[in-house]
């Protein structure tokens, strides 16, 4: 698979039946479809808790941000948000159902909605997995 950001060919790495594509240039990772969830449930995270869906922020990050192509099907993807303040924008292919995180943002996301200790488990995991540096807890805004 394509890069959706560098245009550079991805690896795939594979845990516990979950196969990630990860871009080794830029760190962005992609998940087809229900491997988000799997990956999440596997670390017995609220998937529920990570609600995703348009947003105002959408508009705004449409002007920063070009459209990203699937890395499956080349098609343009929407950009959805997911909650908290700020949101973090990530894009989905709606056909193929996966999702692209950019760097950083994938630990940003199940920062939002993990426990400490699940938080830990799952990054040190995907630190290891995807050379992540200086992966920190997002603090929730009061």
């Amino acid at each position: 698979m394509i890069c959706p950001v560098c245009n550079i060919g991805m690896v795939v790495l594979e845990f516990e039946g979950v196969e990630l594509d990860h871009c080794m240039e830029c760190n962005g990772v992609w998940f087809d479809r229900d491997e988000l969830d799997y990956l999440l449930e596997s670390f017995k995270l609220n998937v529920k808790s990570f609600e995703m869906k348009a947003s105002k922020f959408l508009e705004i990050a449409r002007k920063k941000e070009k459209a990203r192509r699937c890395p499956r099907c080349r098609g343009k993807m929407k950009k959805v948000s997911v909650e908290g303040d700020p949101p973090i924008i990530i894009d989905r292919c709606d056909v193929h159902g996966g999702y692209w995180f950019d760097g950083g943002e994938l630990t940003g996301v199940i920062s939002r909605g993990a426990a400490e200790e699940d938080w830990k488990r799952v990054t040190d995991f995907l630190g290891s997995l995807l050379s992540f540096k200086n992966i920190e807890r997002e603090e929730p805004q009061l």
